[in-house]
């Protein structure tokens, strides 16, 4: 017998998991339905048994097919003048348009797009994305640029 074979049951891990809360309201005269808070939705528990990753991988979503998958963290690098803003933007605008980057499928949402450095060329980029691509309707699209250099460090 191993040591896997004597842990818990998956459903036991459940108890780890902080339970939704539920925000109280104060009756009275002006106190309505719709004053009412929505509830928060549960969370799924933090750990998983490498069993049931073996045993039910998850389905892969895509956010640009092949490039990024959705819900996770990506990172671009390269040397400076190599393009990384070009083309985070131009991902950016994509899913946001919901339009094919580089031959790649994209799952339509809204994006941010947030400056790590001087913002002078987002203008530009962007306008070059639309021209490149006009059906897109990129100025009715949810892409968000921040209005300054934010440090994520």
């Amino acid at each position: 017998m191993s040591w896997a074979d004597e842990s818990p049951p998956l459903d036991a891990y459940d108890e780890l998991v902080e339970q939704p809360r539920l925000s109280v309201v104060p009756a009275g005269p002006s106190a309505g339905a719709d004053d009412l808070p929505e509830p928060e939705a549960p969370r799924p528990p933090l750990l998983r048994h490498v069993r049931e990753l073996l045993t039910n991988p998850p389905a892969v979503r895509w956010l640009i097919r092949g490039i990024i998958e959705a819900d996770t963290l990506a990172l671009l690098y390269g040397q400076p003048g190599a393009g990384k803003s070009f083309i985070a933007l131009s991902m950016a605008a994509s899913i946001a348009c919901g339009a094919d980057w580089y031959d790649h499928r994209v799952t339509q949402g809204p994006a941010v797009y947030i400056l790590g450095e001087g913002g002078g060329g987002v203008s530009r980029r962007l306008r070059a994305w639309q021209l490149s691509n006009p059906d897109a309707r990129l100025q009715d699209a949810p892409l968000y640029v921040s209005s300054r250099m934010v440090t994520l460090g």
